[in-house]
């Protein structure tokens, strides 16, 4: 009897100490979204959800959550414009890393509407208890894609150079054969003796219409 007695207090002592547990575990899932939130903007050099460079050092700032999406942006923006003046365009995405571990191309949109935000926030909020640091040293990850500019199509420096020493040999080639010579009319033939590769390959015909064209540039 003395026996059945302590078994039964242990399963009640068992029970109260995992409900506790379970309580407390309840309690932290349960954690409202605080008021203010730390971000960390970062801003990348290139297109959302694609591996990119940083184009500047991240910055940290506290934002109130009650002050809503278009607060955050402006934000947001003077951050950018601290790091990259005059560089700033509503066009940029801005994308919200949702969990620690969340590669670049698992990046989401920050929501603009103010019910789609809150939740969102709640949402990366409650995710993060289940990292290592847990909710106490929580940050948000905000990341602004700057795309690269577009680089100009310009001649190789190699294809210059070769242009370049072909020219005198090309020059006397079309004074043999009569053909008028310029700016615009050496170039061309230059450039199209390098392609063929041997002078004696090229054919020169009476100036047509295109031809005529590019002597008012040599003019």
């Amino acid at each position: 009897m003395l026996r059945d007695n302590r078994i039964a207090v242990a399963a009640v002592e068992f029970l109260a100490v995992h409900s506790a547990i379970g309580g407390l575990s309840s309690w932290t899932l349960s954690l409202p979204l605080p008021e203010q939130l730390t971000y960390r903007l970062v801003i990348k050099n290139g297109d959302a959800l694609m591996p990119c460079r940083n184009k500047a050092p991240p910055v940290d700032f506290v934002f109130r959550v009650a002050d809503g999406w278009r607060v955050l942006m402006a934000m947001v923006q003077e951050r950018f414009e601290s790091k990259l003046p005059g560089q700033w365009s509503t066009d940029f995405a801005v994308m919200l890393k949702g969990s620690k571990g969340s590669a670049q191309n698992e990046f989401v949109r920050l929501c603009q509407g103010p019910e789609a935000f809150r939740a969102q926030l709640q949402t990366v909020w409650h995710t993060a208890r289940l990292t290592s640091e847990g909710q106490a040293g929580f940050v948000l990850m905000l990341f602004v894609y700057v795309p690269k500019a577009e680089q100009p199509i310009t001649m190789r420096r190699p294809t210059a150079t070769r242009i370049k020493e072909q020219m005198p040999r090309v020059a006397s080639h079309l004074q043999q054969h009569g053909v008028p010579t310029g700016g615009g009319t050496h170039t061309h033939h230059t450039a199209c003796a390098r392609h063929f590769g041997r002078l004696g390959r090229l054919a020169f015909h009476p100036p047509d219409q295109d031809m005529a064209d590019m002597d008012h540039l040599d003019e």
